[in-house]
């Protein structure tokens, strides 16, 4: 794969638990329902992509973070790179059969509808089967659901089963049920569950009370495809040709202007935007409250089965015959171990003058350089550890490296590690800052160190920096060096004294994590508090409760748009800096922030996540 990076963001570091970001111009949100159908990005999966089959029946992202789906080979495992077949020999109770449905339930088990063997689930490795020897009515299982009082509902040819918290299974609704077809089911937003049938129209079940939904004037006809939305409306497909809303008893009909090019309608559902998908033979179709579009495409598509939108709201679409297919906006590309990265707990990217990226992660650090990644790490006899906190590319073409096992010196004749016994006052380095005067500034565990001429010169507590771990670093215009440290507020040193701030000078953060000095000259902080100005010897505060996504910002820097970036653990915040400035000053009655999170595209925000940190760079 091939990374670029358009839009440069000077250097970009995260502290703690966070994740690295690049984003690319003009963001906007996932799957942005004022887009036209071809603006969103489409990406496929066919046979040459990996794709065991082209026919994806059901698909879903369970709460491990992989998206699964289901066809005729069997049970499939995706994890945005590769698909894995799940080998029916290590999972006996898959038997021969393929599979027509899954879903998830609350306990994290996967439920599979299979073929004509019955029901399958699979939990911690350990895989079941239930046929009609346990109750089933049916051992082919088309339809399955889950409810919001955790029922499980299966669909036979004819009748209804459900299991329910004792997991045994019961036959529900007796004779009338079982003299029709089931076609579709629909767990209810307030409960129960709505089912769609073969010519007897729609039903809902309220508690154990099974009862026909009147609707004046319309026969309805086969029901292949329900969806309640969230406004309460029914979206109902029927006999594959037509689509109706369903409210308070009255059947709209939707209408479509390209009838005969899309072909059958096969399956609706409503992603997190209240976009209501339809998918057709030959077409994709949303309904974003103002009319229904259509995108025909006769190569892309091909008989949609199954919709699924994922934690990061791109929606997944599973095809008859044409794989699989992923819509979303287009403007994030994630780096993670899964691409080649070092590790994906990000602690730093750092720009080269050369134009690669530094990535320092828990596991060592990658060099991404014309799409390339390159690794260096501890066990390849690169580093003294792995905990890579920063990096600094001095004047002389010199690259230091911060890491827990010392001060890495590296250049292209020889990788030198300086520790403890060469007067670095703790081997966990943390930050480093090339000065004015050329000496290197390194903060560590145990104070503030400073490299000049070959020797060290080490500033602790008993020299005034009475909070001792050193979290950022940054030189201003004045030659001023401002220390921000874990737990004791922020210094500055001049004239070769410190100078602390805190509470009692208006900063209300004991932690200090990064700096930035604006165009303006103005100082910024990320704290433990929420964002923090310092202009003419005052601080002034921003947190969650004004519109950040969080009170603890890992990283402030500034585009060449006058936007401000913060870096937090639970995602990223972008505001425009003058309207900052407007509001701290009380010339405003407030701020704009836009906040990008895993409902915004940010992949990786919940999978594979560690001490619940973020993982990955996202470029």
């Amino acid at each position: 794969m091939t990374f670029s990076f358009p839009y440069t963001l000077n250097r970009l570091r995260s502290g703690g638990f966070l994740v690295a970001l690049f984003l690319l111009p003009n963001a906007a949100p996932a799957l942005d329902p004022d887009r036209q159908l071809t603006q969103y990005a489409y990406t496929s999966w066919g046979i040459d992509e990996g794709l065991p089959q082209l026919a994806v029946l059901d698909i879903i992202q369970a709460r491990d973070g992989y998206i699964w789906l289901v066809n005729f080979d069997g049970l499939v495992r995706f994890d945005g790179i590769k698909f894995e077949q799940i080998d029916r020999k290590a999972y006996s109770a898959l038997g021969d059969s393929g599979f027509w449905t899954l879903v998830e339930d609350g306990s994290g088990t996967l439920w599979l509808g299979s073929n004509g063997e019955g029901l399958v689930s699979i939990k911690d490795g350990v895989s079941r089967q239930y046929t009609t020897a346990h109750g089933l009515l049916d051992n082919t299982v088309k339809n399955l659901e889950i409810d919001l009082e955790g029922n499980l509902w299966i669909a036979a040819s004819h009748g209804l089963n459900v299991i329910r918290a004792e997991k045994s299974i019961e036959a529900f609704g007796g004779g009338r049920l079982e003299s029709m077809r089931i076609l579709a089911m629909h767990a209810g937003r307030e409960g129960g569950l709505w089912i769609g049938t073969l010519d007897h129209g729609v039903y809902r079940i309220a508690g154990n009370e099974l009862s026909a939904v009147e609707i004046d004037g319309t026969h309805l006809g086969d029901i292949t495809s329900l969806y309640e939305a969230s406004d309460g409306a029914l979206w109902a497909v029927s006999g594959g040709t037509a689509v109706y809303r369903i409210m308070d008893g009255r059947a709209e009909a939707i209408r479509i202007d390209q009838r005969e090019q899309i072909g059958r309608i096969h399956n609706i559902f409503e992603d997190s935007d209240n976009n209501i998908w339809i998918g057709a033979h030959t077409a994709l179709l949303r309904w974003n409250g103002s009319g229904l579009a259509a995108y025909v495409d006769t190569e892309l598509f091909g008989g949609h089965y199954a919709f699924c939108e994922d934690m990061e709201n791109n929606l997944w679409v599973g095809t008859a015959y044409r794989g699989l297919i992923r819509l979303s906006e287009g403007k994030f590309v994630t780096l993670t171990d899964a691409e080649g990265l070092a590790d994906d707990a990000v602690n730093v990217v750092y720009e080269d003058p050369d134009g690669s990226f530094l990535i320092g992660t828990n596991g060592g650090f990658s060099r991404v350089r014309d799409g390339n990644i390159t690794n260096f790490s501890a066990e390849g006899g690169h580093l003294p550890d792995n905990f890579v906190r920063d990096f600094q590319r001095d004047a002389k073409g010199v690259l230091w490296i911060a890491t827990y096992g010392g001060l890495v010196r590296w250049t292209e004749e020889e990788v030198l590690t300086i520790t403890e016994s060469d007067g670095l006052s703790h081997n966990h380095t943390r930050v480093l800052l090339e000065g004015s005067d050329g000496s290197l500034w390194v903060g560590t565990r145990n104070g503030l160190d400073r490299l000049k001429d070959g020797a060290f010169i080490s500033y602790g507590i008993e020299d005034g920096l009475t909070g001792p771990t050193v979290t950022g670093l940054l030189e201003d215009r004045h030659g001023r060096i401002w220390v921000g440290t874990a737990s004791g507020g922020v210094f500055s040193f001049e004239g070769g004294e410190f100078t602390h701030y805190g509470r009692l000078e208006g900063l209300h953060a004991n932690a200090v994590f990064r700096f930035l000095e604006d165009t303006d000259g103005t100082l910024w902080m990320g704290t433990n508090n929420g964002l923090v100005r310092y202009k003419d010897g005052a601080f002034k505060h921003l947190s969650e409760s004004e519109g950040l996504i969080s009170d603890s910002v890992f990283q402030v820097l500034e585009d060449d748009y006058g936007y401000l970036w913060l870096t937090s653990g639970k995602g990223v915040t972008r505001i425009l800096r003058n309207e900052v400035e407007s509001y701290l000053d009380g010339n405003s009655d407030g701020i704009r922030a836009e906040n990008f999170g895993k409902l915004r595209g940010l992949r990786h925000l919940a999978r594979k996540t560690h001490k619940k940190r973020l993982s990955g760079v996202v470029m």
